[in-house]
């Protein structure tokens, strides 16, 4: 397999801790699958790597869980505008949802997966309080936005993005499908026998906010740059990356805050996500001590079954961004 090595630059001067060639031999060894990725890596203010497996900087993918982050900034823009509380009931909004939900779940709980919603044909699955994964809150959240908003979801996304400079997402509707989507990266599936397997050009349209958002690489390091570096998103986003409750993962035991994962790791803080839906995987990760985004993008789902596998590619470039950034904390004390 034959990479092409790309410069993104994001300003005038060079990243001399930043060294492509281990990234290089993480994608190039211990490889459990293939492996044909947009990998960005950007610094602000100076220039960063972007690992392709094209040489289309715009390639749009469908991000997966990368979208709660987006969901949760939208609502915690009607938050800040007095139009809603993360203290209100979900059925102040979406009144036809089951009775037996009522009075005991709030939209907090639904933004850090402490909700306990599992379907809406099932109670809930415990007492809320306790972390329990959920798309269909988030879906629900992406309902209360446009009930809120008085603007569909997909308006109210653009905008942001718009304000995030964001030339290549879009929350995909019935008015602008995902596929319409100008340069978005065939999506394939892979079967439990190997084998892979086109999907169709379409996600269920109430399954958007809680992962089927479509943007690209450069797009995602600019969403970081605008969340986290300046106000244009939140006035406060205190909300949004102070975790108040924690998951287990893979990584070990993570915060969770409003659809981002919060870590500290050597490298210092860690806000992060993976994503995954039919024919598409990401993983994204930003370390505000050093203003950095690792973006990973992937046009194939991999069989489930083996998550280790599924991310183990993402898992290295991580742990191997995490070393360099680590040694550049050394280095800067030293000198």
């Amino acid at each position: 397999m034959s990479w092409l090595l790309l410069l993104v630059t994001t300003g005038s001067h060079a990243s001399s801790w930043l060294s492509s060639r281990p990234f290089h031999l993480v994608m190039q060894t211990e490889i459990e699958r293939p492996f044909a990725a947009e990998v960005l890596i950007s610094p602000t203010g100076a220039t960063g790597l972007m690992l392709a497996s094209s040489n289309n900087a715009s390639q749009q993918f469908v991000i997966g869980s990368l979208s709660k982050q987006i969901t949760a900034a939208l609502l915690l823009r009607q938050v800040e505008q007095g139009r809603v509380s993360l203290t209100d009931r979900p059925e102040q909004y979406l009144p036809e949802l089951p009775e037996e939900w009522q009075g005991r779940l709030t939209l907090g709980q639904m933004l850090n997966h402490t909700s306990g919603i599992i379907a809406l044909s099932k109670p809930l699955a415990e007492q809320p309080g306790q972390f329990r994964y959920s798309n269909l809150g988030y879906d629900l959240l992406g309902q209360i936005i446009e009930k809120v908003g008085k603007r569909p979801y997909a308006d109210q996304a653009m905008a942001l993005f718009r304000l995030c400079e964001m030339n290549h997402s879009f929350a995909p509707d019935q008015r602008r499908p995902l596929s319409t989507a100008a340069n978005l990266a065939p999506g394939q599936t892979e079967r439990q026998d190997g084998t892979l397997v086109a999907v169709a050009h379409s996600l269920p349209r109430a399954s958007v906010p809680s992962g089927g958002i479509v943007s690209s690489a450069p797009d995602l390091a600019a969403w970081n740059r605008c969340l986290y570096q300046s106000d244009r998103v939140l006035a406060e986003n205190g909300h949004m990356l102070i975790p108040t409750s924690t998951r287990q993962h893979r990584w070990g035991k993570l915060g969770y805050a409003a659809g981002l994962q919060v870590a500290e790791t050597d490298a210092g803080l860690e806000y992060s996500h993976s994503g995954y839906v039919p024919g598409y995987i990401a993983t994204m990760s930003y370390y505000p001590q050093h203003q950095v985004t690792l973006v990973i993008l992937e046009n194939v789902s991999w069989y489930p079954g083996n998550m280790p596998r599924v991310f183990g590619i993402h898992d290295r470039l991580r742990n191997e961004l995490i070393r360099q950034l680590a040694n550049k904390f050394i280095s800067e004390e030293q000198g």
